[in-house]
């Protein structure tokens, strides 16, 4: 399949152009920067203080490029030949993806994963239409295709966990490579395609996405969105029925992941108004065909759930529905900062943390203002893209220092990387451009490194646990209920309580046996209870504190 690449737009000679910062200004001004991001960071001692520092830094990223998009007309759009080689930052981009995620493989399996492996067991065709039909968690949520693929990787790789880490790796490679041929497609030209494939696949905020193998819902929906996005494209300029077909049934396998890809009409409605060609009304077809497929596979979520379903408030009440100046603060601030500066402050070691996040920042604020990126419609779509992507995850967008559920942000943050990649582009000087683009991605590499480096000390907390599970309590009674007291809920902003009864199960490779933490409501005992209490992270986690004898019948 060819696919014929558009470059970016030449800026007419009419439009304004914003004055040029020489080099030296420019290495000056992240100079300057970098030493005020880092003296607000010393002194902010608390985490989420030092969080709203770099909330501040984004709003001022954001301001300047909204500010540009003010500036600069649209420029001419011209088409190319579709070139085969592809330039050297796209492989870069996904070494780089492949290498930083490669030490993701020898993590152990955490919190949710133990209770998806024990699904995945069960026999593929009854549990999968039931997942379709039925949903899953009581009825809360409709993601049945990628369950499906955690059933493919069971009977692939049994419960060696690298083999499921292995698999996410390569939805995220394939992400990178889609944004790549997505930005072509738009008209953002090689370079810019190129600059968003490479920040994109180093951001540190995506560490819960794709080093958690209980996050694939957001990594399989936003591979799957984006290639649709792709093929809707490539329709649009060939007219071929059949990959306006492949184009709509990746749609639907993307919403049947995750329902985060319901906003793709959205943004395909984003980028015919902003980018593409101004067409007939029976050019809009195709667009129509999308929108009532998300319809007819809503309504179809809504009977098979029993309506909208979803996470829910501490009241009950649906979570879509809440708003408020929290979430609004989170909606456009904190979502968005996280997005671009997503650095773990709950993993040590704090200096690290600091010198890293002050680079990032300085390097994005400059880049802002000292960027000539030409396009104005290009810019808008990002910030479209972070917009409507927010939308149907705002009420998780409040996040804390320790970076909790920032998987929702893995299709948002595409957005961003579209970003940072047209500005990058309109550097004029291709040894500054180099210069950042070296910079910031130096700093979301060890970015990067640093937050999946708090996974991969869950992991081996979650692989202790089990051993010495294994050794207080070698062979556990018939229908034996494991209590843990004082059990934390999460370590180093990594999720660590899930499925506890899964894990024992795990552990013992018994469906008899239970578990549930001291501070959850009880269940009535059909078995001996056996006390487990949490010592702290140390040389040994947990010890035995009593058995209790199985009640009388």
């Amino acid at each position: 399949m060819a696919w014929n690449i558009i470059p970016l737009p030449i800026r007419s000679k009419e439009n304004f152009t914003l004055p040029q910062l020489s080099a030296r200004r420019t290495i000056l001004l992240v100079l300057a920067l970098f030493l005020l991001a880092v003296l607000f960071l010393v002194f902010r001692e608390d985490p989420r203080r030092r969080l709203n520092v770099l909330d501040a830094a984004t709003v001022l990223f954001f301001l300047v490029v909204l500010a540009r998009t003010l500036r600069f007309e649209k420029g001419p759009r011209e088409e190319a030949a579709s070139n085969s080689k592809l330039p050297q930052e796209f492989w870069v981009a996904l070494l780089l993806g492949a290498g930083l995620y490669a030490t993701a493989l020898s993590h152990f399996f955490i919190a949710d994963d133990f209770g998806l492996l024990e699904e995945a067991r069960q026999p593929v065709l009854a549990k999968f239409w039931n997942l379709l039909t039925e949903g899953m968690h009581g009825g809360d949520f409709l993601r049945p295709v990628t369950y499906l693929l955690y059933f493919l990787d069971y009977r692939l790789w049994g419960t060696w966990p690298a083999g499921f880490h292995l698999t996410n790796l390569l939805l995220h490679l394939a992400t990178v490579a889609g944004i790549f041929f997505l930005g072509c497609n738009l008209g953002f030209g090689r370079r810019a395609a190129a600059g968003a494939a490479l920040i994109f696949s180093v951001l540190p905020v995506h560490a819960e996405a794709v080093a958690w193998m209980a996050a694939r819902f957001d990594l399989l929906a936003a591979c799957l969105m984006v290639w649709a996005f792709v093929l809707y494209l490539r329709f649009q300029r060939t007219g071929s029925p059949r990959v306006y077909l492949l184009a709509l049934a990746v749609f639907l396998l993307a919403m049947l992941s995750k329902e985060s890809a319901y906003v793709l009409p959205l943004l395909l409605l984003a980028a015919e108004f902003l980018l593409l060609p101004k067409r007939r009304w029976s050019r809009w077809k195709p667009w129509l065909g999308f929108a009532a497929l998300a319809a007819l596979t809503f309504a179809y979520r809504w009977m098979a759930l029993g309506g909208i379903a979803g996470y829910v408030s501490h009241e009950g009440q649906p979570a879509v529905f809440m708003m408020g100046p929290k979430t609004l603060k989170a909606f456009f601030i904190r979502g968005p900062a996280v997005m671009l500066l997503g650095y773990n402050w709950s993993q040590p070691s704090l200096t690290a943390v600091i010198v890293l996040a002050s680079l990032a920042a300085a390097l994005l604020v400059a880049l802002a203002i000292r960027s000539d990126s030409p396009w104005r419609p290009g810019l808008l779509f990002g910030v479209a893209w972070i917009v409507l992507c927010n939308l149907p995850v705002h009420p998780l967008l409040y996040l804390g220092p320790d970076l909790l559920n920032t998987r929702v942000l893995y299709l948002n943050s595409v957005g961003a990387a579209f970003l940072v990649g047209l500005l990058l582009a309109g550097l004029d000087s291709a040894r500054l451009r180099q210069g950042f683009a070296a910079l910031l991605v130096l700093a979301l590499t060890l970015g990067l490194l640093h937050n999946l480096a708090a996974w991969r000390y869950a992991g081996r907390i979650s692989r202790q646990v089990v051993k010495e599970l294994q050794q207080v309590e070698s062979s556990p009674p018939k229908r034996a209920e494991f209590v843990f007291h004082q059990l934390p809920v999460t370590i180093r902003g990594a999720f660590f309580v899930g499925s506890l009864s899964a894990l024992v199960r795990f552990a013992y490779d018994r469906p008899d046996v239970s578990a549930r933490r001291a501070i959850d409501p009880p269940r009535r005992p059909q078995g001996p209870t056996v006390n487990v209490v949490w010592r702290g992270e140390r040389d040994k986690l947990i010890e035995l504190v009593e058995r209790n004898k199985a009640p009388a019948p």
